[in-house]
């Protein structure tokens, strides 16, 4: 007499199995409920075959993989913000050459000191340095990290900086 086809039970896959339990598509059990497969089976194979160092392995990689990626990317803009920098410094030190001349109004060396100003606080906090004391924690680390929105800050900041230097040099 054959076995039918109901009493006949289909075995799961287990490389599925285990991909989706090392991707965290699924505990031991939610996957045992998940394949019609008792959770004591899945979670032995897990046991026997090393699921979890191999998962823990593969989530180190990617972990280190996307530092390596975040690293990159805050390198080079750390690198164009320096390059900006030192392109603006350059046409301050310039910008205040041309001021110290008795023929320009103590208002443009004012403006022009506020100008120098900015500057300093924009590459402190390019650099991620602290303005005051209070802006570092418990154990002397700075607060801040580098961040999108610090980036957008620093670029809108090379921009205005940019647009006041103009004007100073129009107003000459």
């Amino acid at each position: 007499m054959e076995p039918s086809q109901a009493t006949v039970k289909k075995r799961p896959n287990w490389l599925k199995v285990k991909a989706l339990y090392q991707r965290g598509e699924g505990s031991c059990r939610e996957l045992a409920q998940r394949f019609g497969i008792s959770e004591s089976s899945v979670e032995n194979k897990c046991f026997r075959e090393k699921w979890r160092v191999e998962k823990k392995e593969l989530e180190e990689k990617v972990k280190e993989k996307v530092e390596a990626v975040l690293v990159d990317e805050a390198t080079a803009w750390v690198r164009d913000t320096i390059k900006r920098g030192w392109q603006a410094r350059k046409e301050i030190d310039e910008a205040k050459a041309q001021a110290a001349s008795p023929a320009i109004d103590p208002a443009m060396q004012d403006a022009l000191s506020r100008v120098e100003a900015r500057f300093d606080d924009m590459v402190r906090r390019a650099l991620g340095l602290p303005d005051s004391p209070q802006e570092y924690n418990h154990s002397g680390e700075v607060k801040h990290s580098f961040s999108h929105e610090l980036q957008d800050e620093i670029a809108q900041d090379f921009n205005r900086l940019k647009e006041e230097l103009s004007v100073f040099r129009g107003a000459q």
